[in-house]
């Protein structure tokens, strides 16, 4: 979707979507099942421009933790991560970065037990069918026990 017009940044919204249907007269036994979608709407900008940039930032734990920054004019998304050592995916991810925004956000099991090492992102981006390899390169950091008093 777009504006007439445009904007010079990308508009994100969510649309939702509730099954409002009241029950039936004949109640049988069974499963009634209510439905309710929330779906990301994008109002495109004039120029969908992105610049993104991961960095590591692991947690308190010492977890691999993501901090994404998206200084562009549209949306990404965070659609997969795989260890630099295994070719395969290892972890779906359905992170979105919002234009100008910034997120943190630690991966799924199986990666998720990760302490150190390199992890590729890989970056849809907006309004192209094609998906970025992004590298998020960490060192293993010493943890800290924490006191116990």
């Amino acid at each position: 979707l777009s504006v007439l017009g445009g904007d010079a940044n990308e508009r994100a919204y969510r649309l939702l979507v509730d099954d409002v249907s009241g029950p039936k007269n004949n109640p049988q036994a069974g499963l009634n099942v209510r439905i309710q979608f929330v779906l990301p709407v994008f109002l495109a900008p004039l120029d969908p421009a992105q610049s993104v940039e991961l960095t590591a930032a692991p947690d308190a734990d010492g977890r691999l933790c993501i901090d994404g920054r998206n200084a562009g004019a549209s949306h990404v998304k965070v659609v997969s991560l795989a260890l630099s050592e295994t070719p395969e995916k290892v972890s779906s991810q359905h992170q979105y970065i919002l234009a100008g925004s910034q997120v943190h956000f630690c991966p799924e099991a199986p990666v998720a037990g990760v302490h150190s090492g390199s992890l590729i992102a890989g970056i849809a981006s907006a309004y192209q069918s094609s998906v970025t390899p992004y590298a998020v390169t960490t060192t293993e950091r010493p943890v800290v026990p924490s006191r116990r008093d």
